[in-house]
């Protein structure tokens, strides 16, 4: 086929062996040889085109861009434009035969139109090989860095930036796995005199440096965005929503689909360092850094030092053992073996000789492996020891203190109630504040038990600072208060900061202390029915009836991920979400009648836990994670085994569906709320 380059034109296919085009007259041939075939891409300032070159008998493959600006507001942007193009073609033609750029075959002008022709890639650019093959690994990486660095490296010393780094701009020649750096349009030519002269800011908003984004591009700013592509091809996210402005640290490492060696991520962090000093001097410094890196025997990652959210920067934390520094591995049976290694920095990179340097041995902050948890028998039925009947309507969560002394318990009666565990007869009212209370929905204890929060169908969320009776405060208002019933409620391990999910389809989240709403989350389609944190409280896990699982972090944002259920039927969807204690796993509780388990570092299944006969509706860990309870709308609670998920046994005694469970802290007691009006006490078996 020949294809009519004029924008113009009613129809522009035509024949391989026309000359001219039939609709519109136009030259199908530039320059005698230059043939066009099939659009390939459209910019802002221009179109491509796959062509071949007729001048040749084997008529090889080649690229047409001919300028054609899309929308111009003024002459001087214009001749920007104009200036640019020609640019690339000057410094692709600079640049000579470099075996990682495109050759420049040609560059001209006809009838006022500006041409430029390059060597064609036969390839996929690294943002759609993404799409198609999700996530890089370790290895894609390390090469990426490997054929792109001596790139930058080269135009660095012909005085030239690049200034447009980005997936986009990085082919993958499908003959042999070659990589290429396209589209040198950006470019700048530096001369020593105006190295750090201001100039246009030009760049791919996320992919470009700071410093670059105020027209103040140095060679620094292609290291920069090269490490920002990497973050970028390792996670699926944007750079520009990786990074926590508020506290002014990079959180690319929660976000790792897969585990990454120590070593690589000190390296991208220092290509990613904000100012440009801090950066790697060179490329070629860069490169000797890589090259310097052992080749990881079984890769860890790691979430770098970023304090706890709230906390401000301070001393490093233990890793988020579910995003990040996950070493372990998934049997055929769907086992998770615990990792083998600590994941403690092997060492730090040297800034001069870009060698990564030994640290000594410390206990100070390593993680040793988890206990190897051996299998669990199969216990005697737990003994119902309590019926508590407090309450008149159906009971929708229970809680116990953190000294495992109390249960509180919230219904659609409006109660709080206070359940001292060696007085049950007596529960304790806690005052709402309001003459009629509304239905409650959710409860949340803080950490050190010295705050209660509940919410439901008022909209609003009540704190009580224990032992008081009365609100201390509310948080919502007229302008910031959900709008549809609160459904599920979580406080941060910290006990700073309080999540509330809403069937008005967003999770807020709240400052316990002032109760200032920090940040709404609204990705969810349909009512959000449950809310966690993970165990040390960087991420947020979400439950909707949008049938989806969707993993925050903290600061608000765009999901990190997105596990879609298996069922799509109308009603369905997930009721309850659950985070192991080790945080390595989500559980969530579907109107499917299963509870289905996932790996939380990368949102691959596990299992899936079958039995009930309706809805799963509630779910707890015991704290040391040797159990995992679900009940079902039918009634019924199943214990399992929290390591194998095998079925251990089967509670009943509830005469309706089970709407919460909770674990004390002591491991003594699980609590089980229903919509038959009641709470049973089980003792767990030793």
């Amino acid at each position: 086929m020949s294809y009519c380059l004029n924008p113009d034109c009613p129809a522009p296919e035509n024949a391989p062996t026309e000359l001219n085009c039939c609709a519109c007259g136009s030259s199908l041939v530039l320059k005698g040889r230059y043939r066009a075939v099939k659009p390939i891409g459209q910019g802002n300032f221009g179109r491509t085109f796959q062509a071949v070159d007729e001048s040749i008998p084997s008529r090889p493959p080649c690229v047409i861009k001919l300028f054609q600006p899309q929308v111009i507001q003024s002459p001087e942007a214009m001749q920007k434009a104009v200036t640019l193009f020609e640019q690339e073609a000057v410094q692709l033609d600079r640049l000579g035969n470099h075996p990682h750029i495109p050759d420049l075959l040609a560059y001209f002008i006809l009838d006022g139109k500006s041409y430029l022709v390059q060597k064609f890639i036969d390839g996929q650019d690294l943002s759609g090989e993404l799409l198609r093959k999700g996530a890089f690994d370790e290895a894609k990486v390390r090469q990426l860095l490997a054929d792109l660095l001596p790139v930058l490296d080269y135009i660095h010393k012909e005085n030239v930036i690049h200034r447009d780094v980005k997936p986009k701009n990085i082919i993958r020649q499908q003959s042999d796995q070659k990589l290429f750096l396209v589209d040198f349009g950006a470019v700048k030519f530096v001369r020593e005199s105006g190295l750090f002269k201001t100039g246009t800011a030009i760049g791919s908003s996320g992919f470009a440096a700071p410093e670059q984004m105020m027209g103040k591009a140095v060679f620094a700013s292609d290291l920069y965005s090269l490490g920002a592509t990497c973050i970028y091809l390792l996670t699926g996210i944007s750079p520009a929503k990786l990074f926590n402005i508020r506290e002014n640290v990079w959180l690319w490492r929660q976000a790792l689909k897969q585990p990454l060696s120590e070593g690589l991520m000190q390296l991208l962090d220092k290509l990613l360092q904000r100012l440009p000093g801090q950066r790697f001097g060179s490329a070629a410094l860069a490169l000797t850094a890589l090259q310097n890196l052992e080749q990881p025997a079984r890769p860890v990652s790691t979430l770098g030092r970023l304090g706890v959210p709230g906390g401000g920067l301070s001393t490093p934390l233990n890793p988020l053992p579910g995003l990040g520094r996950v070493g372990g591995s998934v049997t055929a049976t769907g086992n998770t073996n615990p990792p083998t290694q600590t994941g403690q920095p092997s060492g730090r990179l040297n800034p001069e000789s870009g060698r990564l340097t030994q640290n000594p041995p410390s206990r100070i902050g390593t993680r040793t492996p988890p206990p190897q948890v051996t299998t669990v028998q199969k216990d005697p039925t737990w003994t119902c020891l309590h019926t508590l009947a407090g309450h008149s309507n159906w009971v929708k969560a229970v809680r116990f203190s953190p000294d495992s002394r109390y249960l509180f318990s919230c219904s659609r009666d409006g109660m709080v109630l206070c359940w001292g565990l060696s007085s049950l007869s007596y529960p304790r009212q806690l005052s709402w504040g309001s003459n009629n209370p509304t239905a409650l929905h959710a409860l949340a204890l803080s950490p050190d038990g010295r705050f209660l929060a509940a919410a439901g169908e008022e909209r609003v969320i009540k704190i009580w600072q224990l032992p008081g009776e009365k609100p201390l405060r509310t948080l919502g208002n007229l302008f910031n208060k959900h709008g549809g019933t609160i459904d599920s409620l979580a406080m941060r391990p910290d006990g700073l900061v309080l999540a509330s999910a809403s069937e008005d389809k967003t999770i807020k989240l709240w400052q316990v202390d002032n109760g200032a709403l920090l940040t709404t989350l609204t990705a969810h389609a349909s009512y959000v029915r449950s809310v966690t944190f993970t165990p040390d409280g960087r991420l947020i896990v979400s439950g909707s009836w949008d049938n989806s699982i969707k993993v925050w972090l903290t600061d608000g944002g765009d999901p990190l991920r997105n596990i879609l259920g298996s069922s799509s039927f109308s009603g369905s969807g997930f009721n309850v979400v659950a985070v192991s204690p080790d945080g390595r796993v989500i559980v969530a509780g579907s109107e499917d009648t299963a509870a289905h388990v996932w790996h939380l570092h990368n949102g691959d299944p596990i299992t899936t836990l079958t039995g009930h006969k309706e809805g799963v509706r509630a779910l707890a860990y015991s704290p040391n994670g040797r159990y995992l309870v679900t009940g079902g709308w039918e009634g019924s609670i199943r214990v399992w085994d929290g390591q194998s998920y095998n079925l251990l046994m089967t509670l009943a005694g509830h005469e309706k569906g089970i709407t919460s469970l909770a674990f004390s802290l002591d491991q003594q007691w699980l609590a089980s709320g229903s919509r038959d009006n009641t709470i049973k006490l089980w003792q767990v078996g030793k």
